[in-house]
């Protein structure tokens, strides 16, 4: 279990610190940075013009420390639009805990710090020569603003890490009607619609009408836009498609009517982190959103056609769901058209308790989630996995 958190104030903690931060700069003076990292665990200005100075940490699990990432709040920057902005000063993960999500968890702790602290922009600089660094900043939404002779500067938004979302239950057949109901019902950071709520044909008017109510929102397209027909998840962005998976994992039926799988697993960026969409179907096979999870995301949607045809099939779905979330320690939720005999939406947390739910009842139903909540990883499942022992799975 890796736990994030600040640095303490004791020598223990501060020899752990220091001998992190002299391998990720190795050529500088050890006395020079031992003096500076006296000044930044005190959270003393001494740099620029910075206000202050955060330093937050991952500890192992038998308390010494993997890594860190060093904060600073500046009153502006001359390539940011808002005040006060956060700075990434230093990010560093030891070896052994590379590629694990430490990294992206301990930027995601800046992130929410930096938020509750008023701040809307975060920036950074990496070296010319640093790929991986560089790799990894455009990987956790940081874009090129501009370089000199010595660094590439980024810069990327922040949001809060507490976001509403909002589960719709609609009925078939009023689908433009339904959606501009339920958009324009409640406030809510991400809506979620079931899979195949639009048709190709519906798109246009559909897109005019997130762009006219300003909304986020997940969306089943049944997709028609090739010669090739696919059940596929639109992420919108006021108007703008800004993400799509297809789905891979079809069931005997949609073979039958010609459905084509999509190619390859992954999740899709967005403004808020990572979210993965396990469609319909595919939430019965634990590689799907272990494949997802992997990259790390903050939920895991299932959009659902149908409701349940029986209680066996509810039980089935929604224990399922909740194996997905203790499995992956991450959110999962879910919604279907109100139709069948059990409409449903569901979310369960990272520790598979039951958030909300909404049993044969039409509609909507919202929650709050805490996105930080996913990047714990209190157990870690992950980290004890064991590949080459999985190829039967690839047979």
């Amino acid at each position: 279990m890796i736990r994030y958190r600040m640095l303490k104030q004791n020598d223990e903690e501060k020899k752990e610190y220091h001998r992190m931060r002299h391998t990720l700069w190795p050529k500088h003076d050890e006395a020079d940075l031992y003096e500076e990292m006296l000044k930044i665990a005190g959270g003393t200005p001494f740099y620029k013009n910075e206000l202050s100075w955060t330093v937050f940490v991952a500890e192992r699990e038998d308390g010494r420390l993997g890594g860190f990432i060093e904060i600073t709040l500046y009153p502006s920057l001359s390539f940011c639009s808002t005040s006060p902005v956060a700075y990434i000063e230093g990010w560093f993960v030891d070896d052994d805990l590379r590629r694990c999500g430490v990294g992206k968890a301990l930027v995601e702790t800046a992130i929410n710090w930096a938020a509750e602290n008023g701040c809307t922009e975060m920036a950074s600089d990496v070296e010319l020569g640093n790929l991986i660094s560089q790799l990894a900043h455009q990987a956790l939404g940081f874009r090129e603003d501009h370089k000199d002779n010595v660094c590439i500067y980024y810069k990327r938004s922040i949001v809060k890490s507490k976001i509403k979302i909002t589960l719709v239950i609609p009925k078939k057949g009023e689908d433009l009607k339904e959606m501009e109901k339920f958009l324009k019902q409640e406030e809510a950071d991400i809506y979620i619609f079931p899979e195949g709520f639009l048709e190709t044909e519906q798109l246009t008017e559909a897109l005019q009408l997130i762009k006219e109510t300003g909304r986020y929102v997940i969306t089943g397209l049944k997709d028609t836009r090739t010669e090739n027909s696919y059940q596929t998840a639109l992420i919108i962005d006021k108007g703008i498609i800004v993400g799509d998976y297809r789905k891979n994992i079809l069931t005997q039926g949609e073979k039958a009517k010609g459905r084509v799988p999509g190619e390859s697993i992954y999740c899709l960026d967005t403004k808020y982190g990572k979210i993965g969409i396990p469609i319909c179907y595919e939430i019965h096979f634990p590689e799907v959103p272990r494949v997802m999870a992997l990259e790390a995301p903050f939920m895991l949607v299932n959009l659902i056609g149908t409701g349940m045809y029986h209680e066996q099939q509810y039980d089935q779905w929604t224990t399922l769901a909740k194996a997905r979330a203790i499995e992956n320690e991450v959110y999962v939720l879910g919604c279907s058209h109100y139709a069948g005999e059990i409409p449903l939406a569901f979310a369960f947390s990272p520790k598979g308790e039951l958030l909300v739910q909404n049993k044969k009842q039409y509609g909507s139903i919202s929650l709050h989630i805490d996105r930080k909540e996913s990047y714990i990883r209190e157990i870690s499942y992950h980290l004890d996995r064991l590949p080459d022992r999985f190829v039967k799975l690839c047979e």
